[in-house]
């Protein structure tokens, strides 16, 4: 089973989590910065989604993914989940400049 990391568990957050649930995931929840996030083990890919949490809970979001086409690749089954279109903008905001 893969197990997903959900990083700030507002309403929407907290929506997809369950989503995530629903899927088959199992899913530890936590808030962290993008700079922890990169000092660890994990790939790190900035997903901002656009859609609300009627759309979070039936996993129909849309996703505009930054990062590294290698994390994306890993994250693919998570982020078809939670979403019905995933764009891959490349460059992650929370990237260093």
């Amino acid at each position: 089973m893969t197990t997903v990391g959900v990083l700030g568990i507002g309403r929407m957050g907290s929506s997809m989590a369950r989503a995530l649930a629903t899927a088959g995931f199992e899913v530890v929840c936590w808030n962290r910065t993008p700079a922890a996030a990169r000092s660890s083990a994990a790939g790190l890919l900035d997903a901002p989604v656009s859609g609300s949490v009627a759309l979070a809970e039936s996993g129909s979001l849309t996703i505009m993914v930054g990062g590294e086409t290698a994390n994306l690749d890993r994250a693919r089954p998570v982020l078809d989940a939670l979403g019905k279109t995933v764009f891959h903008m490349v460059r992650s905001a929370a990237a260093p400049r």
